[in-house]
Formats: C-alpha cells, structure tokens, sequence
C-alpha cells in the first residue's frame, strides 16, 4: 500500500502507510476507523466517541509514478493554472479520471482556449471536502458533474461532490455582489446551527481565482417532497413535514432571519431511519424587515414581501395545504381560510395546522396547538410528538 498523508485541523501531517497504522492512529485520536480494504482503494467510516458516525473515505491510493513524456501536455497547462508544479498523485488522479477533458483541452489549437479550459479543470481537482470531524483526508473527494434539477442562479453551480461510498453535494458560487450576501447569510444559519430539520453544511471552502468563488458542501438529499405534492402522501406523513418545517422556522426565527422561499420543491426527504425532513436552499433568505427579491409569490399568498415570521409559516401553511390536497392554491391566505372552514368536514390535523400557521404569529404558541390537533386525533401515531419534542429543545 502506498503511503498516504492526513492533515488533521491543529495537529499537522502523518504519514501512515498500511490500514493497521490508520486505524491505530485514528484510535489514539478518538475515532474509531472501520476499514475495508479493496485492492487499492479503501473505503471507511470514523465513529467518534459521542457515537456521531461521518464517513472518512474512500481513499484513492495509488503508487507515484513519474509523468510520461505524452503527459507534458496536459501537465504544462494545468501547472500554469496551479501557479506551481503537480504532484504525481495529482497527475495520475487528472489521466485517471478526466480523460474526456483532457482530449477537450489538447483538441483546441488557440492557446487562450486552452488555458482558460485547464482552469476549469483545476479548479475540479483542488477542491477538497473535510468531514465534519475536520479529519481532512487529502485526495479523492472531487465534485463532479451537476446534480439533476438543480438550477443555479448566475454565478452559482451546483455538483455532486462524489466517489465511493458517500455522496455530498456542493454550491459553489462566486463571491460577488448578491452572491457574497447570500454567503453571509447562509455563514449566520450555519452558525451554531443544531437544528436536524436544518440541511447541515459540513464545510464552506475558499476557491483560487477572481473574483473568488465560495463553496458549499452539503449532504445530497435525493428525495424532494415536490413530486408528493399532489394529494397522496398519508396524515401521518403529512403531519411528519408539518413538524420539521416548524422545527425549521423556530431555527431560523431564534436567529432573526426568514427563510423566504419554503415550498415543497424545498424540503427534502432523507434516508434516515427517522425520516426527517430537511429544508433546504437558503439562497432567498434574508433578515426580519428586509425585502424578499427571489421568492416563489404563490407560496406566499398576499403575504407582504418582506422578511418575517409570518412569511415563513404562510409558506409553510401553504407547502402543507398543497401536499395534504393536491389542490391549486388560492391567490389569498383569506381565501384558503374560507376554503379551510367553509364545509362542514372535520379536518385532518395536517390541515388544522395550515389554519394554525395562517392564523397565529407566535412560533411557540403554533408548536403547542400544532401538539394539541394530533394529539387528539383518531389514530394518529402518538411516537411521532415524542420524536419532534425531542427535535424541538434543541432549537429553543
């Protein structure tokens, strides 16, 4: 096996060169490593003693090899884009991996064209993701290609940060005008940021370049809950998304900011056993009393389009009314009201919470009525308000 280089946040380097030595090495700083080994690559998990499990691979080792004389090519360009010479590890990992841009590059005859493609190609390669146990592992954790329905604005791309067992996703967006606000803000979220019903960031990593792009790198959730959006996701389904998205906006409320843009195509339903629901994409974001610009206007209803508590519960009562029904939404939160009490049916607890986020500006007082609905309907399972009010002290 080759030898291999840990960079660990306030500690420095080591240089560890067979699986036994990893593991003992991570044991003596508090992780436990389980490691597979496969051929070359080995993939693992670090399990730290407050039981958090983050994973630490895969691991692309491979032996240094001195470039080819048909290298010099690709290896020139991508130096001048470094500003410094490639490691061999970096050679092998570029001919490895990005041949289709390669062959692109060295097919251009007008220098400038190729240069400004093996920047691209660069900055592919020097991007490093760091768990949230800043164990930072240099090597194989490359964002490659976008993630499907994913739509940046201008000056923003979203990609899959990829390889191996785990799957992460990254925003990268460069650090001008509107885009450093939203950078700004999402750092205020982030902060301190305990909420499990909060899409975590696990790093936010500065890029070469100008004007300098900010990354984000998040975990992929691959389950929106916009396709269920049309009537036939269960109560207790349905009540489940009620509760993360008020977990969700007490998070945001005890930092004075207003998420701006909760909606179904939002919210994000994770493989975890428990299955939360996470909220998603802070990019319309803002301070109480600021004007909201990039918000989805039906959502809101006639909401007036400033930050505020009252904005996120309409769009949250919204979000639920579309999900719970499948039904058009009214242009008003008056009409859904009297659309609401108008027949004689009783009403689904999803449904009385609608009526509770549209009628009370008070996140506590709208938890405990939120409590009060299901705990009194018929059949509804009682375990799911034992696992929210273990979710709720956490945001108090």
């Amino acid at each position: 096996m080759a030898p291999i280089r840990i960079d660990v946040e306030g500690v420095g380097g080591v240089k560890l060169t067979t699986d036994a030595e990893l593991d003992k090495w991570l044991t003596k700083m508090g992780v436990d490593a389980l490691l597979d080994s496969d051929g070359d690559q080995v993939v693992g998990f670090a399990t730290l003693v407050d039981g958090s499990r983050y994973t630490l691979g895969p691991l692309i080792l491979q032996q240094q090899q001195p470039p080819q004389p048909q290298q010099a090519g690709i290896t020139d360009l991508l130096e001048e884009a470094k500003g410094g010479p490639l490691t061999d590890s970096e050679i092998d990992f570029v001919l490895a991996n990005h041949s289709r841009y390669i062959d692109e590059i060295l097919g251009k005859t007008d220098q400038r064209e190729r240069s400004r493609l093996a920047s691209r190609l660069w900055l592919r390669l020097c991007v490093r993701i760091k768990t949230q146990t800043r164990l930072a592992v240099r090597g194989q954790y490359l964002f490659d290609g976008p993630v499907p329905g994913a739509f940046g604005r201008a000056g923003t791309e979203v990609q899959f940060a990829v390889r191996g067992s785990s799957l992460f996703c990254a925003k990268t967006m460069l650090e001008t005008g509107d885009l450093h606000r939203e950078h700004m803000i999402a750092s205020r979220i982030h902060s301190n940021q305990t909420c499990p019903t909060v899409m975590p960031v696990l790093d936010m990593i500065d890029l070469p370049g100008e004007p300098r792009p900010i990354t984000m790198v998040t975990p992929y959730y691959p389950i929106p809950l916009a396709p269920l959006a049309n009537g036939n996701l269960h109560e207790e389904g349905c009540v489940n998304v009620a509760l993360c998205g008020l977990a969700t906006i007490k998070a945001f409320h005890r930092k004075g900011i207003c998420h701006g843009d909760i909606k179904p195509g939002n919210m994000m339903l994770t493989a975890r056993s428990d299955n939360v629901v996470i909220t998603i994409d802070f990019g319309s974001a803002v301070e109480y009393g600021e004007s909201l610009v990039s918000v989805t206007p039906q959502f809101g209803l006639n909401c007036p389009l400033e930050g505020s508590l009252k904005y996120d519960l309409t769009c949250l009562a919204s979000s639920l009314y579309v999900i719970c029904t499948g039904e058009k939404l009214p242009e008003t939160s008056k009409h859904l009201l009297e659309k609401l009490v108008g027949g004689n049916r009783k009403l689904p607890p999803t449904l009385q919470i609608v009526m509770i986020c549209l009628q009370i500006n008070d996140i506590d007082s709208v938890w405990e009525s939120a409590k009060v609905c299901i705990e009194a309907a018929d059949g509804m399972d009682h375990s799911l308000m034992v696992r929210h009010d273990t979710i709720w002290p956490k945001v108090r």
